[in-house]
């Protein structure tokens, strides 16, 4: 004869522990999913500016008489300048930056060694933690020997 068994289900006692903790690991792994997301695009852009860097330098080895005359020089906030050569690969050059990264703008400091850094600069899209309505602004730096 078989006996019989006194529990024939689950208590709603237990259906409420169940639930809250399978919500507890779903919001868990939501978090988790954000922040790789976050940390992904992060340094997707990060790959950019590496990327837009080589290609200038690249481009000033293929000219280093003007990069000796401190022609690539460049300044953050302001607009190529010169002629020729020069003007067209700065110009297209800062136009990709600004198309591929946000707020995307740059530097470039050469002497007359040809010893140049270059600055890569964009607005982060989270705020920084301390002031939540200002974007942090971040740098890229390469400096090479032409």
């Amino acid at each position: 004869m078989r006996q019989r068994s006194k529990n024939k289900g689950f208590t709603l006692l237990e259906v409420l522990i169940t639930t809250f903790i399978f919500s507890f690991a779903m919001l868990s792994l939501a978090l988790m999913q954000m922040n790789g997301m976050k940390h992904g695009h992060s340094a997707s852009l990060q790959s950019i500016a590496n990327m837009q860097a080589m290609n200038i330098l690249e481009r000033m080895r293929a000219n280093q008489a003007d990069v000796l005359a401190q022609k690539y020089n460049l300044v953050k906030a302001a607009t190529p300048t010169g002629s020729g050569l020069v003007l067209e690969e700065l110009t297209s050059w800062r136009d990709n930056l600004k198309q591929l990264l946000p707020e995307g703008t740059s530097s470039i400091n050469c002497n007359v060694t040809g010893y140049c850094t270059i600055n890569i600069f964009w607005k982060s899209i989270q705020p920084k933690a301390d002031s939540p309505l200002t974007p942090e602004e971040l740098n890229f730096q390469i400096s090479s020997q032409l």
